[in-house]
C-alpha cells in the first residue's frame, strides 16, 4: 500500500513530499533559485572554453596539477546588479 513520505531540504528548509511504498532518495530544486531575490535563474555558459584560459600548469613547479580542464555549473540572476553567480548544487533529499 503506497503511502506519503516526507523530507526536509537541508540547504533551503523545503518539505517535499511524495507517494512511494519505500523511502526514497529526491533532489531539492532549490539550487535552480537565487537566495537573494526567489527569481529562477538561468545557466550561465562561458564564452571560452577551459582550455584556453588555464594556466594553471604553468605556475606547477612540482607537476602536481591536473591536466584536466573543469568546469563547475554556474547559475546566473540577470535581475540583480551586478549579475548574481550561483555555484549551488543540488542538494539530495531522503524521504522516509
Amino acid at each position: 500500500m503506497a503511502r506519503i513520505v516526507e523530507g526536509t531540504c537541508r540547504e533551503c528548509g523545503k518539505t517535499i513530499r511524495r507517494v512511494s511504498k519505500v523511502p526514497m532518495l529526491v533532489e531539492c530544486d532549490c539550487y535552480l533559485y537565487c537566495p537573494l531575490c526567489g527569481g529562477k535563474m538561468s545557466v550561465y555558459k562561458p564564452d571560452l572554453t577551459p582550455r584556453i584560459y588555464r594556466t594553471e600548469g604553468d605556475y606547477d613547479l612540482l607537476g602536481e596539477a591536473s591536466s584536466e580542464a573543469t568546469v563547475e555549473s554556474l547559475f546566473v540572476c540577470l535581475n540583480h546588479d551586478p549579475p548574481h553567480y550561483s555555484t549551488r548544487k543540488p542538494m539530495e533529499v531522503m524521504l522516509k
